[in-house]
């Protein structure tokens, strides 16, 4: 990150509606609103300049102390933003609740304060806000003190302690759960996909946890929540599909029965309707696919302007249904639609693995609809990203697909490069898999002996017959979840498009 660049980043993630609540909130205020003069100009750029602002503003009387009106501007963001979410977060009503209730206290307006702590508990336990419920159980009893209306009190005290022991229980029940899909997301954070024993049987220890065998356990809308999703995760990772669909199933009834809390986190649902069309993807069941990727689209187009990467999403699941049906040349056709899409929303809010995966489709609907040029110029966006930390999976797979592309192109004075580069780069990140040293193998000592066609055919058979024995194993099946080998083998083969083959095989489903 550049120097002084928080400003410019605050002010990027702000969607329309925020940016026109703010002009509107400061222009309340009196006086000189130089702040405002900064924010457009810093809006106005596409990367931060700081020299670039001095020059815009060299004439004028605070550019003596711009560092000053910066930090002022800053600061005043985020106070407007605190209003702005103060009506749509239940996290921010409570907060604005509860001290509204501490004010009528000091103020001695007990009623008043008594009013306002229906409504705060009313809300806290209408979205599990566990400290919220402890901190109005004690104002309660404070009341009860202060107004010295002890008979009540006596009364009262042993139904305000137990219902405190249980508010307790059900904050420790949905920690437990939150730890637990915490360190999930921690074994997870570099791979989309688990192709090794050993890494099963790290989520097995997560999974043997006492709370994850039954879900009588989960006491709570979000205990019940993380027991499906860490579920539908473990049977997915360990290539049961549809197990893993069955706790998606209950993952999304769940959210879908509680509407509020779509209204408080879209994002979880946005997430949930994404997991579960990836293991519809994995199923190659495309009428529910279909069916749930309409629900996406409706999501995205509610919260399009705050959630920007729902709309991604929609594209990446868009281009995958076309690519896994063979329809490449309809996923071609929606490129420049996606293209001219992502340069209206904030780049600054982009999930950058996201932004890699919708480049890995539009270069498969480009390589599926042969016009291997431009699916060279997105798999040099992938080989070239700077954060291979980012699902390294399909940078480890897309090093093997540039080869096949290379191949594809005929370059193959570079493949002989390329594929001693790869093999360097799998070899250093551990990632050597007996699929890709085999397509390795191949590239490297028998595809230069291949003196005709006939003879290059032949030598594809070989590669299909032992890369489909080394499929047999599942961890190294899940290669072909990116891309199907084992069809453009065929297509090399038969002679027939890899369109054809991929759309054929979907018809059979």
């Amino acid at each position: 990150m550049k120097k002084n660049e928080d400003l410019f980043l605050l002010i990027k993630s702000l969607t329309k509606s925020e940016k026109r609540f703010f002009k509107l909130s400061a222009s309340i205020h009196k006086g000189e609103k130089n702040y405002l003069r900064i924010f457009d100009a810093i809006d106005g750029q596409r990367e931060y300049d700081e020299e670039e602002l001095g020059r815009l503003f060299r004439h004028e009387k605070f550019a003596k102390h711009l560092s000053y009106e910066k930090n002022y501007l800053h600061a005043l963001i985020l106070r407007t933003l605190r209003n702005f979410f103060s009506e749509s977060s239940s996290e921010a009503r409570l907060k604005e609740l509860l001290r509204s209730a501490e004010i009528l206290f000091e103020k001695r307006l007990y009623k008043q304060c008594s009013k306002i702590l229906r409504k705060a508990k009313e809300i806290a336990y209408k979205y599990e806000k566990f400290p919220a419920i402890l901190e109005v159980l004690r104002w309660e009893v404070e009341l009860y003190r202060a107004t010295l209306d002890l008979d009540r009190l006596d009364k009262e005290l042993d139904k305000i302690s137990g219902e405190e022991t249980s508010v307790i229980e059900k904050y420790e029940n949905t920690s437990v759960f939150f730890k637990l899909a915490t360190r999930v997301l921690v074994l997870n954070r570099w791979e989309s996909m688990t192709r090794s024993e050993r890494d099963v049987k790290n989520y097995s220890a997560i999974m043997s946890h006492p709370v994850l065998r039954s879900e009588k356990r989960a006491l709570t809308y979000q205990s019940k929540y993380y027991f499906c999703n860490l579920h539908s995760n473990y049977h997915l990772i360990k290539g049961d599909f549809k197990r893993s669909l069955m706790y998606c199933k209950s993952q999304l009834s769940l959210i879908e029965s509680h509407p509020h809390q779509i209204l408080e986190k879209p994002n979880t649902y946005i997430a949930t309707l994404s997991n579960y069309l990836l293991i519809c993807q994995y199923l190659h069941k495309y009428d529910d696919y279909l069916e749930v990727l309409e629900k996406l689209k409706i999501t995205s187009r509610t919260y399009r302007a705050e959630h920007t990467n729902s709309h991604m999403l929609v594209f990446i699941y868009q281009l995958t249904y076309y690519n896994n049906t063979g329809r490449f040349r309809e996923g071609a056709v929606l490129v420049p639609v996606i293209e001219m899409e992502m340069k209206q929303v904030r780049k600054a809010s982009f999930n950058q693995a996201n932004e890699i995966i919708l480049w890995y489709n539009i270069f498969v609907a480009y390589f599926g609809s042969e016009d291997y040029t431009k699916a060279l110029q997105w798999i040099n966006k992938i080989l070239n990203h700077a954060n291979l930390g980012l699902y390294a999976d399909i940078h480890c797979f897309t090093r093997i697909l540039n080869l096949i592309l290379h191949f594809e192109l005929g370059n193959t004075d570079l493949l002989e490069y390329l594929v001693k580069s790869t093999y360097r780069f799998l070899y250093k990140r551990k990632y050597l898999y007996k699929f890709e040293s085999c397509i390795l193998d191949f590239i490297r000592t028998r595809l230069p002996r291949a003196n005709s066609g006939k003879e290059l055919i032949l030598m594809f058979e070989d590669l299909k017959r032992d890369l489909t024995k080394i499929i047999r194993d599942p961890f190294e099946r899940r290669a072909l979840e990116y891309f199907d080998i084992i069809s453009w083998l065929e297509s090399k083969i038969s002679g027939r498009p890899f369109a054809e083959i991929i759309r054929g095989k979907a018809d059979l489903l």
